[in-house]
């Protein structure tokens, strides 16, 4: 009768003939059972009530003192004691038999002796049992399931992949819990196959339903990558696979999955753009290289021939163009730079507040257009270039005038957004959120895509505009500030650009190491004598630094093209005791040993080396970090005449002095 030894039953029956005779029946059809016997439904309640656990089966007289067997059961049932029960009576009737079910009895068999109750009594029992250990078999295989459900429906919410049916016969569709979640509609909403497609965009909607009529002509499967609206308008990627049922080759039934993915999508695009970006910023860089010592050397001949006492009136007034033009051109290089991997930010802390507020007023002034600023709390500090995160501003707010010729409302927030609460996509962490918000036409959404492409411009070509280059720089710069630039723009609706920053702790971060600059200085001219050394990979620059120097009265200079080259030389001078006072090195050299490298085995040779870095890139990182003593100073590329002067003047007029920085 139990599977597992004999049948534990309780036995609740007042009347002793009725209980011998009962266990003798068991007896008699051999079937193994233990018994425990209560002659009080209450007692027998109240011992059940702490050991339900240990029967298998309670069996009860329907006639007992002081509580029937209906009573027992329906208490039994109260206190969720959960048992099969057999219920003995004497006679049975309907009324009895809807009683029974109501008080939870599994069973009721009547004590009839001319019938044989006693002979079927055994097996009443054992089919009792089997039907309660399938009843529990039953339970526990849909408590079984609904934890697998369970653990399915949390699953599909974290991958973000829900699954769907569509009945071809009907066109109705059913979907589990998540494909709800991510088309973002209420749970009462009725899917048919029509109203599925209906959330794919105009681009995305035809190759979905190509996929579907290919499945059901053909059972052909598909798996795609496709853009949709939810049904709270927002914008999603989503990656479908549907599979066919056929019957006598017939297609019946369309199954499959729908999975967001805007988050990858977004990672990919990111990917992409950063890729393209840094391939454009290695070649801006190498261009900003070259063209800064193109420029040198254009420059400095002006600035030589402006020198000459010969030179004068409309010859001087277009040498002095010339110049203008040329210093034009150094600031276009400083954007390649700031584009390359050389235009590392050199940040301070910043308020934004104000700083905010005076590029809105600077940029719109005169403009047809009206502006409002509002900032929420009081707004973190951040740590910024303020020279580049300046050009950003006035670019997108550039772009924006444009967008509301016009005339219009520019719009300007500025919110501190915590740990990422809000889903925003930058990583986790402290930033101030910048929104710059115009009334224009928007992006065609198939430009939004590449807006941060150098060189991708929805703009006429021309001096002023289109060259394409400024969402792109923007995009580096913010990059490496350690932010997010992100883009919103639907046609018709204006658009906003949202700059995500790092903010800085409430406590003002320790001062860092002040970076080289250059500080122009005045003075009287101090000519030769003075040994000096030039390192540079270019003839040409070498040849306009040996004239410069030459008019400023130094004529023993030596020529270098890299590193090797001047640790040569020096030794060798040092060896010949006829020293260098001075050597200027150059940052960056192609295919040979920089400044950087130089300097340090120099100083191997002779600590007390009077050293000048040249270079382009005097906001590189690995050149902010030089400590104070490996360079007396540092020239900016292209420098001119009159610089070059200034740090001799400083550095030789008084001869070998302290470390300063120019």
């Amino acid at each position: 009768m139990h599977r597992n030894g004999p049948v534990r039953i309780l036995l609740v029956e007042d009347n002793r003939h009725d209980y011998i005779a009962f266990r003798r029946a068991l007896q008699k059809s051999g079937k193994e059972a233990t018994i425990r016997h209560f002659v009080r439904a209450e007692e027998a309640l109240d011992h059940l009530t702490g050991n339900v656990g240990s029967y298998d089966l309670v069996v009860a007289d329907h006639n007992l003192p002081a509580m029937t067997g209906l009573e027992f059961c329906e208490r039994l049932l109260k206190r969720q004691l959960r048992i099969p029960v057999v219920l003995l009576t004497g006679q049975g009737n309907e009324h009895l038999a809807i009683s029974a079910l109501k008080a939870g009895v599994s069973d009721y068999i009547i004590k009839d002796p001319q019938q044989g109750y006693l002979e079927l009594l055994p097996m009443a029992l054992e089919e009792v049992m089997r039907r309660a250990e399938d009843r529990r078999a039953r339970f526990e295989a849909e408590k079984a399931l609904r934890k697998s459900q369970a653990i399915l429906n949390a699953t599909q919410e974290i991958a973000r992949i829900g699954g769907w049916e569509t009945y071809l016969e009907t066109g109705e569709q059913v979907w589990t819990e998540e494909v709800y979640r991510i088309r973002e509609v209420d749970a009462d909403f009725q899917p048919t196959l029509e109203k599925g497609l209906d959330f794919f965009t105009p681009e995305s909607r035809p190759l979905l339903e190509a996929a579907v009529n290919r499945a059901v002509e053909t059972g052909e499967p598909w798996d795609l990558e496709l853009e949709m609206d939810t049904a709270k308008g927002r914008r999603r990627w989503v990656r479908t696979i549907g599979k066919a049922l056929q019957k006598m080759g017939k297609t019946v039934k369309l199954y499959g999955s729908l999975q967001d993915i805007t988050d990858r999508k977004r990672l990919e695009s990111e990917l992409i753009k950063a890729k393209k970006i840094e391939a454009t910023g290695v070649l801006a860089g190498g261009i900003a290289h070259d063209f800064n010592n193109l420029l040198f050397v254009i420059l400095g001949n002006i600035d030589l021939a402006k020198e000459d006492p010969s030179i004068a009136g409309r010859t001087a007034e277009l040498l002095t163009n010339a110049q203008k033009a040329g210093m034009k051109a150094r600031d276009l290089t400083h954007q390649f730079i700031t584009f390359s991997s050389g235009g590392e930010p050199v940040r301070k802390r910043t308020p934004l507040d104000p700083f905010l507020s005076d590029i809105l007023r600077i940029s719109l002034g005169g403009s047809n257009l009206e502006y409002q600023y509002t900032s929420k709390d009081a707004l973190r500090d951040v740590e910024v270039d303020r020279g580049q995160m300046s050009q950003v501003l006035y670019g997108i707010i550039d772009n924006a005038k444009q967008a509301m010729s016009g005339g219009g409302i520019l719009r300007m927030t500025a919110e501190n957004v915590d740990e990422n609460s809000a889903g925003e996509p930058v990583p986790t962490g402290r930033y101030v959120r910048i929104c710059v918000i115009d009334q224009g036409d928007g992006i065609p959404h198939g430009n939004l895509q590449d807006i941060f492409d150098p060189y991708f411009s929805t703009k006429q070509r021309g001096s002023q505009r289109g060259m394409g280059l400024g969402l792109a720089i923007a995009y580096s710069i913010v990059k490496n500030h350690g932010g997010r630039l992100e883009i919103d723009s639907r046609p018709g609706e204006g658009t906003r650009v949202m700059l995500y920053l790092p903010a800085l702790p409430e406590k003002p971060a320790a001062e860092k190491k002040r970076a080289l600059s250059v500080k122009p200085e005045t003075g009287p001219r101090v000519t030769g004598p003075g040994r000096i050394l030039v390192m540079d990979d270019e003839a040409m620059v070498r040849k306009l630094a040996q004239k410069m120097l030459d008019r400023l009265g130094y004529t023993d200079v030596s020529l270098v093209r890299n590193g090797e080259e001047a640790i040569t030389q020096y030794r060798e001078a040092m060896e010949t005791r006829r020293p260098f006072d001075l050597v200027i090195l150059d940052l960056t050299i192609k295919g040979g040993m920089g400044g950087v490298e130089t300097i340090r085995k120099l100083r191997q040779i002779d600590p007390d080396v009077t050293a000048v870095i040249a270079s382009g890139y005097l906001a590189d990182p690995k050149f902010a970090g030089f400590n104070i003593t490996e360079f007396k100073t540092a020239i900016a590329k292209p420098y001119s005449l009159s610089q070059l002067e200034s740090v001799l003047n400083r550095l030789l007029g008084t001869g070998k002095e302290s470390s300063t920085h120019a």
